[in-house]
């Protein structure tokens, strides 16, 4: 059985408070590594960082809580200093591109992926299954586990790394994702 940490009993201070279930414990050695940008939570990560060929769950209360804040230094890893693309799969907005500028991220390796809920899938797949993407985010709200199983088996035969936001209430449900997150919005402490 997977562990339960509390990012914040570690020590990882934000905006968000985000808690970690980790469904295995094992990852092989060979695997590419991104670090979160946040050494606390590399640290609380397995691989010390955000695995390649495997899916992260992430539960949120509602989009906008603070996912993209949460990947921002990964995405700029992947996309200034490794120059991969980073494809986002039917996120309920449209992308804001001034500040994925402002946040030194260039747009030109982020592909924004208009799809409707029937084939996200899909699209998922298929985008984890090209060279040079270094991400991919999906929001797959109402993804059934064996959609989510469908999305772990195309992470493990991708270099990709791979996020599924779901809503909070799929904590309750089944999950092949070795590794869920919750992402909740906190207020910021008091000086």
């Amino acid at each position: 059985m997977g562990a339960a940490l509390s990012l914040v009993d570690i020590g990882v201070t934000s905006h968000l408070q985000q808690q970690m279930w980790q469904g295995e414990e094992v990852y092989p050695q060979d695997l590419d590594v991104v670090s979160s940008g946040h050494r606390t939570l590399d640290l609380a990560l397995p691989g010390i960082g955000w695995t390649s060929g495997s899916i992260t769950e992430v539960l949120i209360e509602e989009s906008g809580v603070g996912e993209i804040r949460l990947l921002e230094r990964s995405i700029r890893e992947l996309t200034a200093n490794r120059s991969r693309s980073v494809v986002f799969i039917a996120p309920p907005w449209q992308p804001n591109w001034m500040a994925f500028r402002a946040m030194k991220i260039p747009t030109s390796k982020l592909v924004w992926v208009k799809s409707p809920e029937d084939q996200v899938l899909w699209a998922a797949e298929q985008a984890l299954k090209q060279e040079g993407i270094g991400a991919v985010l999906i929001w797959l709200p109402d993804a059934r586990p064996e959609a989510v199983r469908r999305l772990q088996v195309a992470a493990q035969e991708s270099k990709a790394l791979a996020f599924l936001f779901r809503p909070l209430k799929a904590a309750k449900q089944s999950s092949a994702a070795p590794l869920r997150m919750v992402c909740r919005p906190t207020l910021p402490a008091k000086s």
